[in-house]
């Protein structure tokens, strides 16, 4: 839905050795908010580093006042929080960064969709160094432009918004981020109208397939610097069920790295012609909450 979801598989697709094509916009580490912000963190780990240097004064030189007073008086509080999803936090606020985008414009609402999606990701990473390290890795792993253009014939995963698929096809589509607050998006949420238009996209992306469609969602995502429950898509509940064969994945540890496995396919519960659930008694757990969120569980066996 958005170009701001496409930061996490670029690192896991890199990080495995797989080939993909991005399209309709620039990596999420090239993009100029991304750099921008990446600047003023290294700036704050390294104050000589003079690309850093130049690239903040460029951003406005009261701008940069304002980094340079903040970041002296922040350093000088004893208590200051060093975490890079703070400072960059504290950053943000401090530079009045955010103020550069018009969040009533679409096209810089994606670039606000970024940043926020930067400070996510930082947020999950101790120290600003590790972090810093984390990015360097993946841009070095990015590899030239020039020399993925002349292998088009190649399998490769091919990564774009909803907005670039129109008039596209594929063999198989995976529709990720079926998820309230995603598809559909926040700001439509509460305008009948755009909710009516994020539908079409939905569809749109749906269209795109010709023999194999899957849909993904997460149900829990990093938003403002913490890990917050997420409620499956609401257009998930306008397909039938009985065309649906729901499979979930659950997180191990392999030697350290976190990996994830299936869990086995399921029907959809709770829906008329599916499999009933066996009764349960009253949970108010947050797993048990999260299973009536996805559909798992009705209200009906919520209370026995």
């Amino acid at each position: 839905r958005t170009n701001a979801q496409s930061r996490a598989f670029e690192e896991a697709l890199t990080r495995r050795g797989l080939p993909y094509r991005l399209v309709g916009g620039f990596k999420f580490y090239e993009r100029k908010e991304v750099k921008d912000v990446l600047a003023y963190l290294r700036l704050y780990e390294n104050p000589k580093e003079s690309v850093s240097v130049a690239r903040c004064q460029k951003l406005g030189k009261r701008r940069f006042a304002a980094y340079q007073a903040w970041r002296e008086q922040y350093q000088a509080d004893p208590d200051h929080d060093d975490s890079p999803g703070s400072v960059i936090q504290a950053i943000l606020q401090a530079t009045k960064y955010r103020e550069l985008y018009d969040d009533s414009d679409p096209e810089e609402v994606v670039k606000l969709d970024n940043i926020q999606e930067l400070l996510a990701h930082a947020s999950q990473f101790e120290s600003i160094a590790t972090f810093l390290e984390n990015v360097a890795l993946i841009q070095d792993d990015y590899g030239p432009e020039g020399a993925r253009a002349e292998q088009t014939e190649r399998d490769e995963v091919t990564l774009m918004s909803l907005h670039s698929a129109k008039g596209l096809e594929f063999e198989a589509v995976f529709l990720v981020g079926l998820e309230e607050n995603l598809l559909p998006h926040s700001r439509s949420l509460m305008d009948a109208d755009q909710l009516a238009e994020e539908r079409r996209l939905c569809y749109v992306g749906i269209t795109r397939a010709k023999r194999r469609l899957f849909f993904t969602c997460a149900r829990r995502r990093w938003v403002f610097g913490s890990v917050q429950t997420s409620c499956r898509s609401r257009f998930l509940d306008d397909l039938d069920p009985d065309l649906l064969e729901v499979n979930r994945l659950e997180e191990f540890d392999d030697g350290g790295e976190r990996l994830w496995r299936r869990r086995g396919a399921t029907p959809r519960r709770g829906h008329a012609g599916r499999s009933a659930v066996p009764e349960r008694t009253l949970d108010t757990s947050d797993s048990q909450l999260t299973d009536l969120l996805y559909g798992d569980i009705d209200l009906d066996h919520l209370f026995d």
